[in-house]
This record gives C-alpha cells, structure tokens and sequence, in this order.
C-alpha cells in the first residue's frame, strides 16, 4: 500500500492518532521527549506539544505520518525523509 491509498482508507475509515495515543507512541516505542519526537517528524516542537496535549488536531496528511509513525515503526525509520517528503505533498 503507498501512502496515497494509505490517506484514502484512513480518510474513509476515520482511523487516525488520538492524542492520548502520540504520547504512549512517543514515550513506550520511540523513548523520546516531545522536542526530539517532533523533530523525527520533522515538525515544530510547539505544534507538536499541542497535538499531544489534544489542543488542536493534526490535518489529515499529519494524521497519516502518526499513523505510519505508531503502526509501522521500521517502515517509517527506514523511510522516514520520503514519507515526510511525500505527506507535504498531500
């Protein structure tokens, strides 16, 4: 599955990152602080915070970076640039 079928079953299913899950993802499978988790997403600490925090809701391209962050760990280590590349493409 490539990223863009992967945006369109997750838009249909709804199936996206809640926010009490960023920080179980970010603390028991990356072991890292806010500030160095978003900066493997490549994203601005602040915004991340916020996410995890539950003040705003990621966009839906974000939401498929957390998910393939969450569910597919080695996939998005080994790929990491490409997704992130490819998600601000969406």
């Amino acid at each position: 599955m490539n990223i863009s079928d992967l945006y369109q079953n997750l838009k249909q299913t709804n199936e996206f990152c809640e926010p009490k899950y960023l920080k179980k993802t970010r603390k028991r499978l990356y072991r890292l602080t806010q500030v160095a988790f978003a900066d493997l997403l490549n994203i601005p600490s602040k915004t991340y915070v916020n996410w995890e925090q539950g003040r705003y809701t990621p966009c839906a391209s974000a939401q498929i970076l957390l998910y393939i962050a969450t569910y597919k760990k080695k996939l998005f280590l080994e790929n990491r640039e490409d997704f992130v590349k490819k998600i601000k493409s969406l």
